[in-house]
């Protein structure tokens, strides 16, 4: 997840229906227009210049524009009320929702296709079509956990989700996934919980110094679909504590950043970054 706060610092946006925006999910490619999240509230896309809100499409968990912005990926929720299911009850089980990624027309809006959605758990926060528009990837979470599916658009324009899941397990801190420029890498970045702490349950305790796993990053080949990860390692001095240990931000390994089509960047909540390369 990119915070707004930090990639975009300087902007007000129009609140979605009375719930802040948070979440940077896409930028079109005219550099006018961007799709953010409110978190569980919803999505949308607003006007970067104004502010406001220029599409507000309902049921909606994530946008994001193909590389040439002509058409645009939603991920939606549908439900239908089970036979067995109190008309008292007004919020349905998440058990009876199905997500569905819709490949729209843009700005016609235009419906071009769908593809109904699986995940292990949890829900969709984030979804980001390759450069070379061949696959789409959309990035779940849950309490414990997060991870990402992938849709592959195959050259009949028709949406088929591949098996291919990856997860990281030891907290929903995850930044990503990202494609490489050319399309053939993705890379997800995970945060584990309290990594600085000798004792994972006291947020509030400092490191003891000495080498500290941060977390790890996973590097998928979407040629050959195998995998790769790498541990996000740094040397903490004695006493250190990040300046807030209530906000995630303040400890959240930050959005991988890719400065050639083999190599990427990543900031560190220490203040310090790392260059890691694909292969």
């Amino acid at each position: 997840m990119r915070f707004i706060d930090q990639y975009l610092p300087n902007h007000a946006f129009e609140t979605l229906d009375g719930n802040a925006a948070n979440i940077l999910l896409d930028c079109h490619a005219d550099g006018k227009l961007v799709s953010l999240g409110a978190f569980t509230y919803g999505a949308a896309v607003w006007d970067l210049e104004t502010g406001k809100i220029v599409w507000k499409p309902e049921g909606t968990s994530a946008i994001c524009w193909s590389s040439d912005g002509r058409e645009i990926y939603l991920v939606t929720e549908q439900y239908e009320r089970a036979d067995e299911h109190p008309s008292a009850v007004k919020s349905p089980p998440q058990i009876k929702l199905t997500y569905v990624l819709e490949r729209r027309s843009w700005p016609e809006r235009e419906l071009l296709g769908t593809c109904n959605l699986r995940f292990r758990t949890g829900w969709p926060i984030g979804v980001l079509a390759s450069p070379r528009n061949d696959l789409i990837a959309v990035n779940w979470m849950e309490e414990d956990c997060a991870g990402f599916i992938l849709v592959e658009r195959q050259p009949s324009d028709v949406l088929c989700q591949l098996h291919a899941d990856c997860c990281f397990d030891q907290s929903n801190f995850t930044m990503g996934p990202v494609f490489s420029p050319d399309g053939r890498y993705l890379v997800f970045v995970g945060t584990r919980l309290a990594w600085w702490s000798p004792d994972p349950e006291e947020w509030e305790m400092p490191a003891v110094g000495g080498r500290v796993l941060l977390g790890e990053i996973t590097i998928l080949d979407t040629t050959t679909m195998i995998a790769d990860t790498i541990d996000v390692e740094e040397e903490l001095a004695a006493g250190w504590l990040p300046p807030d240990p209530e906000t995630a931000e303040a400890y959240t390994i930050g959005y991988p950043e890719f400065t050639g089509s083999e190599e990427f960047r990543v900031s560190l909540p220490t203040g310090n970054s790392k260059t890691y390369h694909v292969k």
